[in-house]
């Protein structure tokens, strides 16, 4: 599977800030990397490690009002993440996730 290079999102964990950034589908897993410079935020999240993949699209689940993509850990920790730009990205995320899940 080939994976393009990365997506412009936004995304929050669980309640928190919003964060602006970038969204790269590997090997092994998903990895966001985003923030300010005074402050970055990374976390990548191992496919065996995501146990839900999911579309969200309630109010409260929105990120920026836009629809999302929610991961949940097997932590319980979430991540809301929102496309920036392209309508039909979150789907496709979702779906490329569901995939790579089972492959690794």
């Amino acid at each position: 599977m080939s994976w393009p290079e990365s997506y412009a999102v936004v995304w929050r964990k669980g309640q928190g800030p919003v964060v602006p950034g970038r969204l790269q589908l590997g090997k092994c897993g998903v990895q966001l990397r985003g923030g300010l410079r005074s402050s970055p935020q990374e976390y990548d999240l191992r496919y065996a490690d995501i146990s839900a993949v999911r579309l969200s699209r309630s109010s409260e689940e929105r990120v920026h009002g836009r629809p999302s993509l929610l991961l949940e850990l097997v932590s319980l920790d979430c991540f809301f993440v929102a496309a920036v730009g392209s309508v039909g990205v979150v789907a496709e995320l979702a779906d490329l996730i569901a995939v790579a899940r089972t492959l690794a």
